[in-house]
């Protein structure tokens, strides 16, 4: 539907997806994690980065549905979520005492799962009954509520930081 919605082969779709896909790995397993551990970049920041990139790249998205935007957002969207794969994990390491973290992050796997297999099944409906800028434009609503969000002071996310230091 987005293939056809956006005039692009579905093979390019598969490519870009499997691109972000890959960026997304590439940049969780190593250089975004080293960031984290070497205090470089705190889990605050990030999240502003995270929700900061996912409004911008949705709303690009949501406004010029082309083959260019999705080239564009590509890389943003992945940096993204690999940011908040590894930012969530370092949160919940630090905010569960050591006797729980096992069951914090596995509470934080499941969830994500959850998030992978519901997201597209809610975005493919968007884009069926609304539009295929639908989905994006509900991710770039979302990317401005977690900004709003951000802004708000968060006992969680700075207890957890200043536990680290």
């Amino acid at each position: 539907l987005l293939a056809q919605n956006f005039d692009i082969s579905s093979t390019t779709y598969g490519r870009l997806s499997s691109l972000q896909g890959l960026a997304a790995a590439f940049l969780s397993l190593g250089p975004l994690r080293a960031l984290f551990r070497r205090g470089i970049l705190s889990e605050s920041n990030a999240l502003l980065i995270v929700n900061a990139l996912l409004l911008g790249a949705s709303t690009y998205l949501a406004c010029r549905p082309s083959v260019t935007a999705i080239w564009v957002t590509v890389l943003p969207l992945a940096l993204a979520v690999s940011l908040q794969r590894a930012m969530s994990a370092t949160i919940v390491s630090k905010a569960a005492p050591p006797d729980a973290q096992g069951d914090a992050l596995g509470a934080l796997d499941a969830v994500s799962s959850l998030c992978r297999i519901c997201v597209p099944l809610l975005a493919g409906l968007l884009a069926t009954r609304g539009s295929a800028q639908a989905p994006f434009a509900a991710m770039a609503a979302l990317g401005a509520l977690g900004m709003l969000i951000c802004w708000a002071p968060s006992p969680t996310i700075g207890d957890a930081e200043r536990k680290a230091e």
